[in-house]
């Protein structure tokens, strides 16, 4: 028996671009080159890039960004997330946006070697505006918001993003906070795992190993031992050449 969901997922949604609100959040007003790159390549597939500066607070600026997509922006259907220091191609676009989930994530390395991926960040996400409706819309057993609410910029704000110490005690980031709440609607949700994301971080190259830990033989180095061994055996060719005896004397 065929699987319907797998089906579904090898069919591209088609979006019109004047329904996807790109977000960026961007403290310093920076963006890395290959996010840059990749913003310009998937131009046709989006209205226009919206940059939120100057919050250094991650989980805030997000909050604002989804309440300005929601009270503002109301035309659009779908808030696009990605991190300023996320690289991304039209393939990796294309892949994030097949089938009709409702929330879809793509995995990215961390910044720190070895580490496993990030499998529930932000950084590479579309969101569906009607899942923003379902967790405002969230409740306790006593009627009152699940969602806490919190006055902000001279507006009434949603923390759809909450990040901090839990009950539980685990410290969650912004980006788990979210899935949390999501996780308390019906809202389909896919990990995308064929992206090949670029995560842009500072890299210190150290030295004598530019990786530590790490043998790495560059280029040149490579090239002058193979010079050194073509001229050792022209060498010793051309003694046997000539009756001379090319063994070393080891003793």
């Amino acid at each position: 028996m065929k699987n319907p969901l797998k089906n579904k997922r090898q069919t591209i949604t088609r979006i019109p671009r004047e329904k996807v609100f790109v977000a960026i959040p961007c403290y310093d007003s920076k963006l890395d080159v290959a996010c840059v790159s990749g913003l310009m390549q998937c131009m046709p597939y989006y209205s226009r890039p919206f940059f939120w500066c100057g919050m250094s607070n991650i989980a805030l600026a997000r909050n604002e960004i989804a309440h300005i997509f929601m009270e503002t922006f109301k035309e659009y259907d779908w808030l696009m997330m990605i991190d300023a220091d996320t690289g991304f191609t039209v393939d990796d676009w294309k892949l994030l946006w097949e089938g009709d989930e409702q929330i879809v994530i793509a995995e990215y390395a961390r910044k720190i070697i070895g580490e496993a991926p990030v499998k529930f960040g932000l950084g590479f996400t579309r969101v569906h505006r009607c899942v923003f409706e379902k967790l405002r819309a969230l409740t306790n057993d006593d009627g009152k918001d699940k969602l806490t609410r919190f006055y902000h910029k001279g507006q009434m704000m949603v923390d759809y993003f909450p990040n901090g110490a839990m009950l539980s005690g685990r410290w969650i980031g912004e980006d788990q906070g979210f899935f949390m709440w999501a996780a308390y609607t019906d809202a389909a949700v896919r990990v995308e795992t064929r992206t090949k994301l670029k995560h842009v971080g500072r890299f210190e190259f150290c030295y004598p190993d530019q990786v530590p830990g790490y043998k790495i033989v560059n280029a040149e180095s490579a090239e002058s031992a193979e010079s050194a061994e073509s001229e050792e055996t022209a060498k010793n060719a051309e003694k046997e050449g000539n009756g001379e005896d090319s063994t070393v004397d080891l003793t």
